[in-house]
């Protein structure tokens, strides 16, 4: 590509990012507007807990979410008043003295973490229109109501999406540097940095929410066999991090376990979806449940080994899960519009929610796009050998593993909330659809490109 398309392209580049950003920060009012929800309080006592004590992971809500909550502690912050749609009870947004830090950070990673993805994501991506397309589609995707109105609500949702953009832009730069570090060793050092920055981030992101602890587990599967070939071992970083994330994963699972957060999501899972149901209560018994009769024994039971117990008995019955993923699929292709308050008066609002309707398809084929495509990649990347297509393998690969497994727990894991809880995975499904049919795309003009010039 000559110089004069090069500044072309990057013009347009920047002026994509330029106007989304401006899109952003200025169609969804005031960044400081938010508006509480059932469990906001439980936001702000937990974050009562001293600073990097053990009660500080394993208090009513996780690390992460304390340490931004802190800047609602003060003598003068009283609780936001709540909305609860559920109970009919809908509100506006208001500006809370306490809250509005809180809520600002939220907005302004938001937008932080959506433009770099889309910046990462075209930087990797060869063919000039489809970086332009990169990065229209990614901004369209989490600039649109069904992710950023989130924003606004004080909760740990809009933290979890954020955290994770963030999360996977920088990902995109380690895979591809990594792909190509034999390459080009001058950039061995800026990809050990930012394998030490993706650490920290990811690490603050495993703690918004105990389901995305095991996205670690996910990380260790997908990197450790690379370990066997000695170009990326190295990587004189990659086995401290692993390790590192390794004892990380430990010390949540023990404050988890510590903790007094999971058991009300056990008993509603298990009123749900076990005790009404004769084989399946005499199935966890069979596991070491007590008998529902037994009062006494079934609540101890219930605060120390139900989730063990019940986590043994879904993976031990897979068509229970199954046949309840059918059950549910409704869940799965929801709108996932926020429902806590309505948005002030805007002329473009119906067309946002047309255009955010476009990049948030409510159909649960995106689930088996989102397979097919990690298959295609990862059959690429196996009989081309191609550093480009392997890293975007690992990359969908990475993607795919957490989002069902965080989607699974999350559907299995309460029943109070289910919507809310299954947000963030069921929209890193749709993100994953557009994300790898742009590379898909991509990687089939280049290889026309190479035909063509043979």
């Amino acid at each position: 590509m000559n110089t004069t398309k090069k500044v072309t392209l990057n013009f347009v580049i920047i002026l994509i990012l330029a106007g989304g950003i401006w899109f952003r920060l200025t169609q969804y009012g005031n960044l400081r507007l938010s508006v509480a929800m059932p469990d906001t309080s439980t936001f702000i006592t937990s974050a009562s807990a001293p600073f990097l004590s053990f009660e500080d992971f394993s208090s009513r809500r996780l690390f992460t979410t304390n340490l931004l909550y802190r800047l609602s502690q003060g003598e003068e912050c009283a609780n936001p008043e709540i909305s609860s749609p559920y109970d009919g009870k809908e509100i506006e947004r208001s500006i809370y003295k306490c809250f509005s830090s809180i809520v600002l950070i939220q907005n302004l990673l938001s937008v932080i973490g959506w433009s770099l993805l889309a910046l990462t994501t075209a930087k990797w991506i060869k063919t000039p229109i489809y970086k332009i397309a990169a990065m229209a589609i990614i901004l369209s995707f989490g600039f649109s109501p069904q992710i950023a109105e989130w924003d606004s609500v004080l909760s740990s949702e809009a933290l979890s999406i954020s955290l994770l953009t963030l999360v996977i832009a920088l990902l995109q730069e380690i895979a591809f540097g990594v792909a190509f570090h034999k390459n080009h060793p001058e950039k061995n050092k800026t990809t050990g940095a930012l394998i030490i920055v993706w650490t920290l981030v990811f690490l603050l992101w495993c703690f918004v929410r105990d389901v995305q602890l095991y996205a670690i587990i996910g990380t260790l599967i997908l990197t450790i066999p690379l370990l066997y070939f000695q170009e990326i071992r190295q990587i004189k970083l990659i086995i401290p991090v692993l390790t590192a994330i390794s004892l990380v994963f430990v010390l949540g699972t023990k404050t988890a376990q510590a903790s007094d957060r999971w058991q009300p999501s056990i008993e509603h899972a298990l009123t749900y979806h076990v005790l009404p149901y004769p084989s399946r209560v005499e199935a966890m018994m069979n596991r070491g449940m007590p008998s529902p009769q037994a009062i006494e024994e079934f609540k101890a039971w219930l605060n120390t080994r139900a989730n063990k117990d019940y986590g043994v008995f879904l993976i031990t019955h897979p068509g229970f899960i199954v046949s309840t993923i059918f059950d549910l699929s409704g869940y799965l292709n929801s709108d996932f519009l926020q429902p806590y308050f309505t948005m002030e008066a805007n002329k473009l609002r119906d067309k946002m929610l047309v255009v955010g309707e476009m990049f948030h398809p409510q159909t649960n084929a995106v689930y088996l796009i989102s397979l097919l495509l990690v298959f295609s990649l990862t059959y690429s990347a196996i009989t081309l050998k191609d550093r480009s297509t392997m890293a975007w393998a690992w990359l969908a690969s990475w993607i795919f593993v957490y989002s069902s497994v965080s989607l699974i727990l999350s559907l299995f894991g309460d029943t109070d909330g289910t919507r809310r809880h299954i947000y963030p995975s069921v929209e890193l499904f749709r993100l994953s659809n557009w994300l790898f049919l742009i590379v898909h795309f991509d990687l089939v003009n280049q290889k026309f490109q190479t035909s063509k010039s043979k």
